[in-house]
């Protein structure tokens, strides 16, 4: 089966207890709005199907080639062939067919690799990330382990300053930078910079739901997020050409949500 790049994951952790199916729709039309009407037929079809829909993407994939639609349904596997059957009547430029479910995910069979500003984007979930903070102390050290976390989030740093400045332009001002980074930790679902402040010397950010300081907190572990404080050094070594160094001044939890203060000094 071909399989297309495209922006973004699709797949889909269904409740428990929920009967889930779902569709990958590949749409090669010459013209957006072709491709348009095409997606309103196909959501027609399903509510006069009486399908309950419990998530839905689309994409162009990242050669153009064509458009992806991922649909997610709260339906058996018998429905949903059906609905794929009367998709693939619709037009020889459409095709249908089942995605793949392992248990009660669903993800998209044709919607591989991820990309973002044309490089593939790897996205690493909770058990990997348990094993770059905790297991790497078992078999490391504590203080060995500090320092590697440190480095490989600086080198992380440093690649991200060369592969996006490369391929989004030259980064004018400081100010810039931190829209560049919450875009960027955002996306990638790191934490959300909610606030930030720039001095002389210093750039101080707030990020909420910093996925290391959760993690941390969730095996009760006092560790700063020395991972995230490299990939900040990294990325603002390279753009100052200096030894630029991070520190978490605070964390603190409001109303259930772990909210991270980082200093960074030049």
């Amino acid at each position: 089966m071909e399989r297309y790049p495209i922006n973004g994951l699709f797949a889909y952790s269904a409740p428990i207890g929920t009967n889930v199916s779902c569709i990958d729709v590949l749409i090669r039309e010459n013209m957006a709005n072709n491709t348009n009407k095409t997606i309103a037929k196909i959501l027609q079809e399903v509510v006069l199907m009486g399908l309950p829909i419990l998530d839905m993407k689309y994409s162009l994939s990242e050669d153009g080639e064509a458009g992806i639609m991922f649909l997610v349904l709260a339906s058996g596997e018998d429905q949903a062939k059906m609905l794929i059957e009367r998709i693939n009547g619709f037009s020889s430029n459409i095709k249908a067919s089942l995605g793949r479910k392992y248990k009660r995910t669903c993800y998209s069979n044709i919607a591989f690799p991820v990309k973002f500003s044309g490089s593939r984007w790897i996205y690493m979930g909770p058990a990997n990330l348990d094993g770059i903070l905790f297991d790497l102390k078992k078999i490391l050290g504590k203080q060995v382990e500090s320092y590697i976390l440190r480095q490989l989030g600086r080198y992380i740093g440093k690649n991200i300053y060369e592969y996006y400045t490369e391929s989004l332009g030259h980064i004018d001002s400081l100010e810039e930078t931190i829209r560049f980074l919450s875009m960027l930790f955002q996306i990638s679902s790191w934490g959300i910079i909610e606030e930030y402040e720039i001095s002389e010397n210093r750039i101080m950010l707030i990020i909420r739901d910093l996925w290391e300081v959760v993690v941390l907190k969730e095996k009760q572990s006092s560790d700063k997020p020395k991972l995230t404080l490299g990939v900040i050094e990294g990325f603002y070594s390279s753009l100052t050409k200096r030894d630029i160094r991070s520190e978490v001044a605070l964390v603190k939890k409001e109303e259930g949500v772990y909210k991270t203060e980082i200093q960074v000094y030049f």
